[in-house]
């Protein structure tokens, strides 16, 4: 609140993006943004734990977020991402975020003594710069920032992949 947001997307939203399992800490963060109800009302698929299989095909017990903590952010969702960021997406506007999708970043210039400021582009090739006193970087593994400061640093024991898929009328095993 009392702050100026200026949210930016390169792709055209809502975009394709792999589908989030998501962790129950992010239960408080829907109750601060005010989408709790809305998450509810999507219909995304609840998610009610974790289990995990390692390399030799080895599964850990189950692990049942209710077990540990019985309150309702114990109980959270797989989304798929292109409803999820667009409603995100709908409610940073909502809020009173300046949001535009097809805009590019250009240029990003940081001062250590002075508002830094952000070079746009949009999909009609309209370039503005922008002055503000904070950028937050929030492209993912593209690390935008990182890799044109050259900060990026990648550790040889995170190197993994892991495959994904979505299915329609599977049957679910009942919650616990």
């Amino acid at each position: 609140a009392g702050h100026s947001t200026l949210l930016v997307e390169r792709e055209a939203m809502p975009r394709f993006h792999v589908g989030e399992s998501l962790m129950p800490e992010t239960y408080w963060t829907f109750e601060r943004l005010g989408i709790l109800d809305e998450m509810q009302r999507r219909g995304f698929v609840r998610k009610v734990g974790v289990q995990f299989v390692n390399s030799t095909g080895r599964e850990s017990q189950p692990f049942f977020f209710d077990e540990h903590d019985p309150r309702d952010c114990s109980k959270t969702w797989h989304v798929e991402r292109a409803e999820f960021d667009q409603m995100l997406f709908e409610n940073a506007a909502a809020k009173g975020a300046e949001c535009h999708d097809r805009t590019r970043v250009m240029q990003v210039d940081l001062s250590d003594d002075g508002p830094h400021s952000v070079t746009l582009q949009t999909a009609d090739g309209d370039k503005r710069t922008v002055q503000t006193r904070v950028v937050v970087d929030g492209t993912g593994q593209s690390c935008l920032l990182a890799n044109r400061l050259g900060l990026r640093e990648t550790d040889p024991n995170l190197r993994k992949s892991s495959i994904w898929g979505y299915f329609h009328g599977a049957m679910r095993n009942e919650d616990p």
